[in-house]
């Protein structure tokens, strides 16, 4: 290895070291919107499909990402309370916060409901699905006002004013 080598590889590593120090106090500094109860760290919309104009959607497979700006976070584990609003509630945080350890920063989160919930008729594979919506997709990549039994879709808000929509991510 020549001088020359020797040098750039030297300030590459000495770039790497900052970096890594950088990544790692906003990494801790930004931590993930989770919650311990319902509604506290997001606003919850229920039986609306965020994700489509389309009751169920029938596109893509489950598990797959939906579309260019939904991506699929990962399947729910149902709930075990018997009241379903109680069953619906616990699935949709449970999607929150697995949205929000996911390593992707999403502006929206879809909870794609349980057949308890009387959604998804005829698609059970469906059912308890995490769905987030990227970051920088534009507004028209959400659908607000799809009706779907049983479907929630969440949006971040901060604690002193609710219509400030945060991320999945606190301090962005």
């Amino acid at each position: 290895m020549s001088n020359s080598d020797y040098s750039r590889l030297l300030t590459k590593m000495k770039e790497l070291k900052t970096l890594n120090a950088e990544y790692k106090t906003i990494s801790e500094r930004y931590l993930p919107a989770t919650s311990s109860t319902a509604g506290a760290s997001y606003s919850i919309t229920i039986n609306k499909n965020a994700m489509s104009n389309t009751a169920t959607p029938l596109v893509t497979r489950p598990g797959d990402d939906f579309g260019e700006h939904w991506k699929y976070v990962g399947k729910i584990v149902p709930s075990t309370a018997s009241d379903l609003n109680q069953f619906r509630d616990d699935n949709s945080l449970q999607c929150w916060n697995l949205a929000a350890n996911d390593k992707r920063l999403f502006k929206q989160v879809v909870y794609t409901g349980d057949a308890k919930l009387g959604s998804n008729p005829g698609q059970s594979n469906w059912d308890n699905r995490c769905y987030g919506l990227i970051y920088d997709a534009p507004n028209s990549a959400a659908f607000t006002n799809t009706n779907s039994a049983g479907y929630t879709y969440m949006i971040g808000k901060t604690g002193t004013a609710p219509n400030i929509n945060i991320y999945t991510k606190l301090g962005i």
